[in-house]
């Protein structure tokens, strides 16, 4: 059975300009934007949405600061999927050579993996339900 993927993580140099484009070209919706700090450091998380998938531009202030070349540039930082089981989808990744990088019992777990982009795993519902609260709203507002 394919296990959808429901979010993509987009880092950004600009999180302004990057937010306006997606809503004006694409028409994606915003969600909210957070500031957190997570294994690579604070940054800001503007989640986003289709209606189907959640997409987030990441913008790392230190690293657009420090002059780092990668910083600034747009590339996807990281894809998600929701599973079932939490535990049995982290053993089936370690078993494919995936390293945890998230902090013992954080719910969001994220692994580096061989040749692909960073992976976040998380429980079932974790974006679809934001997503489905955001299309609700619409439908509530024709």
């Amino acid at each position: 059975m394919a296990i959808p993927i429901k979010h993509v993580s987009i880092k950004v140099g600009n999180l302004e300009r990057a937010r306006a484009f997606y809503e004006e070209v694409f028409g994606y919706k915003h969600l909210r934007t957070v500031s957190t700090t997570g294994f690579d450091g604070p940054h800001f998380s503007c989640h986003m949405t289709d209606g189907i998938i959640d997409l987030t531009l990441l913008y790392y202030e230190e690293q657009i600061k420090s002059g780092d070349p990668k910083g600034a540039e747009p590339v996807i930082h990281h894809f998600g999927v929701e599973v079932e089981d939490l535990e049995a989808f982290t053993r089936k990744l370690k078993n494919r050579g995936g390293e945890v990088l998230s902090a013992p019992g954080d719910v969001r777990v994220k692994f580096k993996m061989p040749s692909v982009p960073m992976l976040e795993i998380v429980p079932a519902g974790r974006w679809t339900k934001s997503i489905k609260a955001l299309n609700m709203a619409d439908t509530a507002d024709t």
